[in-house]
């Protein structure tokens, strides 16, 4: 790229970041006349300022121009999924998705220092949250995604995950988060809450009643799995205990949901709330839970 191109770039950049979309296109557009249309990151920014505009149409022909030039580049590759989902070609969309796991699971594998993958997981994580906290919620998924490619054993992340795709509609990607969650960290308490309360909503009242047991054997006293199990399926455990009248047996909002984060990657938790939902779980340690709240099923 010759000082010329790289001076347009800088300009059209300064106005991508502004938001200027009307003043970076016909820059971007010259450079790939101009013999920049080489570089995929070029097509991928264009791809980009129309999808924000709303014109999935040239949006996908600059993101198909990105992935034709560059297969590896992964942004690019799910940014095409997502506009493929949003003109409804939703097959395709998922033979990408699939694709680019693949891609970062390769990354992911390879020798990477354990602590480094933490970090990484967790900037991803945070920035997950930065787009639930814009509504983009299409964002924020690929953002976990990424996290839990380098992290696969952080069942926090997975639980949020399952929020955001249970606040997108998509209630059986959720629960398939929410059961990874579990089978990551059998101990992790705010992902069995919300597998069970989601289940519970498809009607498997026993595999609910499960999940809420389980979260007893971890922590006794847990006043959400009591309080789901006497709302919900009608079974009073400390009347089953023979411990009636206890405090811990007193009706009342549930307590705070603490996710325990652990060294599955050897890194500090994510901060910050990625999920839109009042019940969300804050990441503390990633590993067993003592107390939790949920919520009502809708």
């Amino acid at each position: 790229m010759d000082e010329k191109t790289r001076q347009l770039l800088a300009q059209a950049k300064e106005y991508y970041a502004g938001k200027e979309y009307d003043r970076a296109i016909p820059l971007l557009v010259r450079i790939i006349e101009e013999g920049g249309g080489r570089y995929a990151d070029i097509h991928h920014m264009l791809g980009q300022i129309y999808f924000d505009k709303g014109d999935f149409g040239r949006a996908q022909e600059y993101f198909e121009s990105a992935v034709r030039l560059n297969p590896k580049f992964t942004d690019a590759v799910l940014a095409l999924s997502i506009t493929y989902g949003e003109v409804g070609k939703y097959e395709d969309a998922n033979k990408l998705q699939s694709f680019a796991r693949n891609q970062m699971a390769n990354v992911a594998c390879g020798p990477v220092d354990p602590f480094v993958k933490g970090k990484i997981a967790n900037m991803h994580a945070e920035i997950g949250s930065a787009y639930v906290e814009a509504g983009m919620l299409a964002e924020a998924i690929l953002e976990y995604e990424k996290a839990l490619c380098l992290c696969p054993s952080f069942a926090d992340l997975w639980t949020r995950r399952g929020h955001i795709l249970r606040e997108m509609g998509d209630k059986g990607k959720a629960r398939e988060s929410y059961e990874k969650a579990v089978e990551a960290n059998p101990q992790f308490i705010p992902a069995r809450l919300h597998l069970g309360l989601l289940i519970f909503q498809e009607g498997d009242r026993e595999g609910a009643i499960g999940q809420w047991r389980e979260v007893l054997k971890i922590s006794r006293d847990n006043r959400s799995a009591r309080m789901y199990l006497k709302t919900f399926a009608g079974i009073d455990v400390c009347e089953e205990e023979g411990r009636a009248g206890a405090p811990e047996c007193e009706t009342g909002a549930p307590v705070e949901l603490r996710g325990v984060v652990g060294d599955a990657c050897e890194a500090e938790p994510a901060q910050g709330d990625a999920a839109p939902a009042p019940e969300e779980a804050e990441g503390k340690e990633r590993g067993g839970d003592k107390e939790g709240e949920g919520e009502e099923p809708s």
